[in-house]
């Protein structure tokens, strides 16, 4: 940082130089004068010498002065700044653009702390509320989904092991593979169950159920005045097998279907997706999930975040975040 305060004072050498250099002209004033009325010099000639000498020497000492400083690179009274104005002007100029830059840092400090364009974080009022859609816009019934497909409770188990509880289910939702190319994943878990796991997961219809509450929880918070977004992990094949969910994506603001962008939650990436894509600021997000994970990289991201559980207790979470809407069913 540049140094605060100036001083304008000349300093003592100099001003000890000065007087020095005053009383050499007053003297030799002085001797010419004195010679010239009592007659020792030539009247004319010693005024023309004293008038001589008060021009010809400061000239003089100036010229040595200008050589000394251009020589040695040192400020002196005839250096073109030689009180350093410039410098001063220069120094007050840089105090004030740090001035500036610390206030602007200050600023974002209390609005960004996430790196990228849109990383900005605030604490202020949250104005966007962020869903999950399976487990928490719609039910995710991959048991029942799963039963109706004829299996026993045991069966049921072990498909949902090689499969829905595998970490090859991503496959579905990050949408690089086609259908029977993730069946196949879930059949390396699990030889022994190919043709049940075939037969299940050809078709996905069912998978996932209408819940009544969601539209008119939407159109409640944005009559509200909050903005309705949604960012599932969501497969093509379950978005075409389960066309009633075209009804409440036509009623949000935007919002991001994992399997269109290839990236699945928790990656961070998602985040800074939808944040991007829609001018969204992190610390005015809620965002409202069923797992754990997701709800923690939304924290980690700088949303505010929700675990869902009950309706009742993400109402009351919501509350305490400002977030209250009236919904008629």
């Amino acid at each position: 940082m540049a140094k605060r305060g100036n001083n304008d004072k000349t300093p003592l050498i100099r001003r000890i130089l000065a007087i020095i250099g005053v009383l050499v002209l007053l003297g030799v004033n002085g001797i010419f004068f004195t010679k010239a009325v009592r007659g020792t010099f030539d009247t004319p000639g010693a005024f023309m010498t004293a008038a001589v000498s008060t021009v010809a020497i400061p000239i003089v000492v100036w010229l040595f002065v200008w050589a000394f400083s251009a020589v040695t690179g040192k400020r002196t009274v005839a250096s073109p700044d030689p009180y350093g104005r410039n410098e001063k002007d220069e120094s007050e100029d840089e105090i004030k653009a740090e001035d500036l830059n610390i206030e602007e840092s200050t600023d974002k400090s209390e609005t960004s702390s996430v790196p990228g364009k849109h990383d900005r974080i605030s604490n202020g009022k949250v104005d966007t509320v962020i869903f999950d859609i399976g487990g928490v816009l719609a039910d995710f019934c991959w048991e029942q989904f799963i039963k109706d497909k004829g299996y026993v409770e045991d069966t049921v188990n072990k498909i949902a092991e090689a499969s829905i509880k595998s970490p090859a289910w991503d496959e579905f939702d990050r949408g690089v593979l086609d259908t029977m190319e993730v069946i196949q994943g879930f059949v390396k878990n699990n030889p022994s169950m190919e043709a049940e796991l075939y037969d299940v997961f050809s078709d996905l219809s069912g998978l996932l159920r209408k819940r009544e509450r969601t539209i008119p929880w939407i159109r409640a918070l944005k009559k509200a005045g909050f903005k309705v977004f949604v960012l599932s992990n969501y497969s093509k094949q379950a978005e075409d097998a389960n066309p009633f969910m075209k009804e409440f994506l036509d009623e949000v603001d935007g919002g991001i279907l994992s399997y269109k962008e290839q990236i699945i939650k928790p990656d961070r990436k998602i985040f800074e997706l939808i944040c991007e894509r829609y001018d969204l600021i992190p610390g005015k997000c809620v965002f409202i999930d069923d797992l754990q994970r997701n709800v923690d990289a939304a924290s980690d991201f700088g949303m505010k975040s929700i675990l869902f559980e009950s309706y009742e207790q993400v109402d009351r979470e919501l509350s305490k975040l400002g977030v209250t809407c009236k919904i008629e069913m």
